[in-house]
């Protein structure tokens, strides 16, 4: 493994701005700030220089951390996924993930062993999921309440993992009866506290609002290409096939 993130310098520039940046949130210098005069080239989560900010207090600056810090996501993710979907629970399932997510980073150029703070939010949006699901269906609010500071932590790593707060809701009404109103309600519960975070922001903290929401916000969508991708991304993922025999059986 460490083979994976071993290296004598960043490998584009996506690297290099985390070290940076990183750096300058040790040494209380600011990572945001507005334009036109202020320094910016991050447009990730807030989270992410500060924590590799932390690290690099124990261990110097350094190409590695960050990209062990992925890595150990990756393997941590995809852990996590064995554990919750691994059937008749074969103790082959875990071996088998670790292969899967290793074999797919060696042909995607090392791209889940780069220091970039995608899998990191994918961890935590991971993590939400498995806590909304026993927390709505048993009807466990406390679950339910840390699934979202899950997501909480994986949206300020990442922005695009907000998009979890939707899935308990629209699962409720995937299924093949009517959902109750208290799970209605819970479920909406992780909707309400990204919606009320992402507007928090543009009120107690707007440089981070504009860094986070409204910069990613300004890059327009191509809407045929991406029907083209999500067509593309079915045909290549075995979870999709997953789904639809989970579909399948309940029905």
């Amino acid at each position: 493994l460490y083979r994976l993130v071993s290296a004598t310098a960043p490998r584009n520039p996506w690297e290099s701005l985390q070290v940076v940046e990183a750096w300058r949130s040790l040494r209380g210098m600011p990572v945001y700030e507005l334009p036109p005069e202020g320094h910016a080239t991050h447009m990730y989560g807030a989270l992410v220089p500060w924590v590799q900010g932390e690290i690099f207090r124990w261990t110097g600056p350094n190409n590695i951390s960050g990209r062990m810090l992925s890595l150990i996501s990756s393997l941590l993710l995809v852990t996590l996924l064995a554990l919750c979907f691994r059937g008749e629970r074969s103790a082959w399932a875990l071996a088998i993930a670790w292969a899967a997510i290793l074999g797919v980073d060696h042909r995607s150029g090392h791209y889940f062993a780069e220091n970039r703070p995608d899998m990191t939010a994918l961890m935590f949006g991971a993590a939400a999921l498995v806590l909304f699901g026993p927390g709505i269906e048993r009807r466990r609010w406390p679950l339910v309440v840390a699934g979202s500071a899950c997501l909480l932590l994986g949206f300020f790593f990442k922005q695009t993992v907000s998009i979890f707060a939707a899935v308990p809701l629209v699962a409720l009404f995937l299924r093949n009866w009517r959902p109750a109103r208290i799970e209605i309600l819970l479920a909406s519960i992780p909707i309400a506290v990204m919606g009320g975070v992402i507007l928090g922001l543009g009120v107690f903290s707007p440089v981070i609002h504009h860094y986070m929401i409204a910069v990613p916000r300004a890059y327009s969508i191509n809407w045929a290409r991406a029907a083209k991708f999500l067509w593309e991304l079915l045909l290549d993922s075995p979870l999709f096939l997953v789904l639809l025999a989970e579909l399948n059986r309940a029905a």
